[in-house]
């Protein structure tokens, strides 16, 4: 092979390795999707952020969802954070941390707000598990 070819076949290479890293190349986007499930049907107030990207604040009415896709990225670094707020109280979450939730149920990750922290069933099981609010 000459020089030229050796280069485009490396530099392709270099391209695939980089690319199956990711979970985008793989499995394409995750999907994150939050419910309001506070009690009492309060409204609520949320606001999503990562380091890259603000999605603008909203308000869901009780039992209304916002959603939310990305691709990861491929050093599983992803993290995007949300701040809750209702009934002048304000909390703040990592809604979406790539450690955590890398492979939650199929690449959607479904969380259901409440009083105490956003709750979400684990990977690969059937439990419905509670977080508290960051600090």
């Amino acid at each position: 092979m000459n020089q030229w070819a050796n280069r485009l076949v490396w530099s392709l290479s270099v391209m695939l390795v980089l690319a199956a890293g990711t979970e985008a190349f793989w499995n394409g986007n995750v999907q994150v999707r939050i419910y309001n499930s506070l009690e009492y049907t309060k409204d609520l107030t949320i606001h999503c952020k990562s380091k890259d990207d603000d999605l603008g604040a909203r308000v869901l009415s009780s039992g209304e969802h916002f959603e939310f896709q990305f691709a990861p990225h491929m050093f599983k670094k992803t993290l995007f954070f949300c701040s809750m707020a209702w009934d002048g109280q304000s909390h703040w979450f990592d809604i979406y941390e790539e450690d955590r939730d890398g492979d939650c149920n199929s690449s959607r990750c479904t969380w259901d707000v409440k009083q105490n922290g956003p709750c979400t069933v684990a990977t690969g099981t059937l439990l419905f598990v509670c977080h508290p609010w960051n600090k």
